[in-house]
């Protein structure tokens, strides 16, 4: 098992945590990101066109050891819940119907950047 991370909004502040081979919880810190950090964050997904992200991403095959990940942001009346399992959102967001498989593309990359930034160079990769 490889490393799992997960960011939770909870009283004003994001919840990071961090698990080295799945289960060993390595770090967890509290982060109260700025408003500057909070606008950059939010103007990064509108550039990725992160409001598309819809459904599930995922293969059509059985695959036991590959990557899973899951987002869920509800601002305002803007809501994503998106998941995939060795897929991802694609990488031209013009061609949101389709998919990229295996290995992440450059939106799903640049998302994980924006998460890492806000959480004040915490890794989330």
């Amino acid at each position: 098992m490889g490393t799992s991370y997960s960011v939770e909004f909870k009283r004003g502040a994001l919840l990071y945590k961090c698990w080295s081979d799945g289960s060993r919880e390595e770090e967890k810190h509290k982060v109260k990101p700025s408003a500057e950090a909070w606008a950059k964050f939010w103007g990064s997904l509108d550039a990725l066109g992160f409001w598309s992200w819809s459904g599930r991403y995922q293969t059509s095959e059985i695959i036991l050891d590959g990557t899973s990940w899951s987002v869920e942001i509800l601002v305002g009346e803007r809501l994503v819940e998106a998941h995939g399992r060795n897929a991802y959102p694609p990488s031209d967001p013009e061609s949101e119907s389709s998919q990229e498989y295996g290995v992440p593309g450059s939106r799903f990359d640049e998302f994980c950047a924006a998460v890492t930034e806000l959480l004040g160079g915490h890794e989330f990769s």
